[in-house]
């Protein structure tokens, strides 16, 4: 490695050390909730039906939606996001405790370790904590590279469900849990809060009672998105997208490939390749954003969202969904990084920006809600093909209006 380059690694490392450490802490995280998230459904399944594993699972994602993350963004916005990233480490600790004493076969149980599963997604607001320390200019690399790490994690998580979903293997899974728990805890002492500790002194005081209020908390999203010209509605978006095909995806996936009994390696590429891409083009997928004219990106990145979920009710074998899953992949790295980078850009000020990632995550953790629902009962009345279908309808929906909207903004 050159000198210039080494040196250049070495400033950017330095003066992005924060947001660096925090998504090197997270990335083994990603790795088990990932991995945990796809082999619930399938203990429950196997002790009841799909469409049960799909009740548990949508009701508990609508619980955090509309409960959870309003409660967790107000509070971000008035103490910092450091704290609560510690309590997400905390919740992560104590369901590998929970996975590790008591056997996953009792529906209290199964419960208990799915409701701390889904606090600590409340908890994690790595978006809100990075939107904050980010400059104006960098917001597409530096969540590209945090996208980079994440998707390493999930990538080895697809590869692994196989192994992990054998009952004798769970208390290995729930002692590495246990482990990146406690590790990621203390490596996040070293980062600075991302707001001034001061600042509490000025800010209004949030009450829990005014964030449980949905019309509230519907006003705050509109005023942000007015705020700032509307360029927030194409990160809602790229989370309604994702909620609604990766909800529907890591749901019937790992199910179908429990069924048809498929290798480790052959069914794990199926979800892996959406990682696999994202591993290679995300930090370069924001690079363009920053430096170029972001909106052809995020025009064409939907466009490719719409040509993959056009094709993959039709082309069902394990190559074919490989195939279309790249399409996919790239795409949505595509538009989502120019949607990060414009809201980076467009950003007027930052003092809103932990209740928008609330109602972001709201929009993300509804449609992760909804989609476990309704494919489960498709999966278990008319199997696999109807989940796509309908996972094709809705996000090819959001991919046109997101093509319209692309140049209609100002």
């Amino acid at each position: 490695m050159s000198s210039p380059i080494l040196k250049t690694i070495v400033k950017f490392s330095s003066e992005h050390k924060d947001a660096l450490t925090l998504s090197l802490s997270d990335t083994p995280l990603r790795y088990i909730t990932a991995l945990a998230y796809a082999i619930f459904p399938i203990i429950i399944a196997s002790l009841y039906n799909e469409w049960v594993a799909g009740l548990i699972f949508g009701i508990v994602n609508l619980f955090q939606a509309f409960i959870l993350n309003p409660i967790v963004g107000g509070y971000s916005d008035y103490y910092g996001s450091k704290p609560i990233l510690l309590l997400n480490r905390i919740a992560i600790v104590l369901g590998g405790l929970l996975w590790f004493f008591f056997p996953m076969n009792n529906l209290y149980l199964i419960l208990g370790f799915v409701s701390l599963l889904f606090l600590s997604y409340s908890f994690r607001i790595n978006e809100t904590y990075l939107l904050r320390i980010t400059k104006k200019n960098e917001g597409g690399v530096i969540f590209g590279i945090a996208e980079n790490l994440f998707s390493i994690a999930y990538f080895f998580a697809t590869l692994s469900i196989a192994f992990f979903s054998i009952t004798e293997h769970h208390k290995i899974a729930a002692t590495v849990m246990i482990i990146f728990g406690v590790c990621s805890f203390f490596s996040l002492h070293s980062i600075q809060n991302d707001i001034d500790p001061l600042r509490k002194k000025t800010h209004k005081k949030i009450t829990t009672k005014s964030l449980l209020n949905p019309i509230f908390a519907v006003k705050r999203a509109i005023h942000f998105i007015k705020l700032n010209n509307n360029y927030p509605l194409m990160t809602l978006a790229a989370s309604c997208f994702q909620g609604i095909f990766y909800g529907t995806i890591w749901f019937v996936f790992p199910l179908h490939l429990v069924e048809l009994g498929i290798s480790s390696v052959e069914g794990g590429l199926q979800l892996g390749v959406y990682e696999l891409v994202t591993i290679f083009i995300a930090g370069i997928s924001g690079y363009l954003a920053d430096k170029y004219n972001w909106r052809h990106i995020h025009s064409f990145g939907w466009f490719l969202i719409l040509l993959g979920v056009a094709l993959m009710p039709f082309f069902v074998w394990p190559l074919s969904l490989i195939i279309i899953g790249a399409i996919i992949g790239v795409g949505n790295n595509l538009f989502y990084f120019a949607a990060e980078h414009a809201l980076e850009a467009y950003d007027i000020d930052h003092k809103e920006d932990g209740e928008f990632m609330a109602i972001n995550k709201m929009v993300g953790d509804f449609s992760y809600g909804i989609s476990p629902i309704l494919v489960g009962f498709l999966y278990f009345k008319y199997g696999f093909q109807s989940s796509l279908i309908f996972s094709s309808l809705i996000s090819g929906s959001i991919a046109l209006w997101m093509i319209w909207l692309t140049y209609k903004i100002k």
